[in-house]
């Protein structure tokens, strides 16, 4: 795990100044003194650690958060992403493949489709939830891409209020507001 903090750290560093497009392997090699063997043993591409470093915070925060409500589980993504604006402002500027706006709608429709699934007591979506969950977390995305480049001029708790009284009614239907965020890599 030293290794991936290691990394971490030197991704988070660099884009706290500079655009991910001007990073490379090279630069966060270089910049945290491991190896190509060491690096690529754990991550893919450079956008691989941004989208790793989400999930692993995402798990740290929520793994002793067992039971919330939407409310509370959007205002923590919002504080952390808050807390590191730089670096996702920079992260969220990239699109397309294996790009953290990509991962960033997974982990959503994933976090949604999830507690459908546990909540509603099913064990798969209908085609109207699975479009509701889609819309919802593009939705989300773009919303906190105009956020976060707009420096965050809306207060976290207006986007969300904004944010969670858009919540889909399949969505809210099958999970009555409450659930239990399980962490994805635990």
């Amino acid at each position: 795990m030293e290794i991936r903090r290691q990394i971490f750290n030197s991704v988070y560093e660099f884009m706290q100044n500079k655009p991910i497009n001007d990073l490379t392997v090279d630069d966060i090699l270089t910049a945290s003194g491991v190896s190509r063997g060491s690096f690529y043993k754990y991550f893919t591409d450079k956008y691989d650690v941004i989208n790793s470093y989400f999930a692993d915070t995402m798990n740290r925060m929520f793994l002793n958060c067992r039971l919330s409500n939407w409310h509370g589980i959007m205002r923590k993504q919002f504080e952390f992403l808050a807390d590191n604006a730089s670096f996702f402002k920079s992260a969220f500027k990239t699109t397309g493949q294996n790009s953290f706006c990509t991962y960033f709608n997974c982990h959503l429709v994933r976090q949604f489709s999830e507690a459908i699934i546990k909540y509603g007591h099913q064990t798969e979506l209908s085609a109207v939830e699975k479009h509701a969950v889609q819309f919802y977390a593009d939705g989300i995305v773009a919303y906190t891409r105009r956020w976060l480049s707009s420096d965050m001029s809306t207060p976290i708790d207006e986007v969300v209020h904004e944010l969670t009284s858009l919540i889909p009614q399949v969505i809210l239907d099958a999970t009555c507001d409450e659930i239990t965020i399980e962490p994805e890599y635990a």
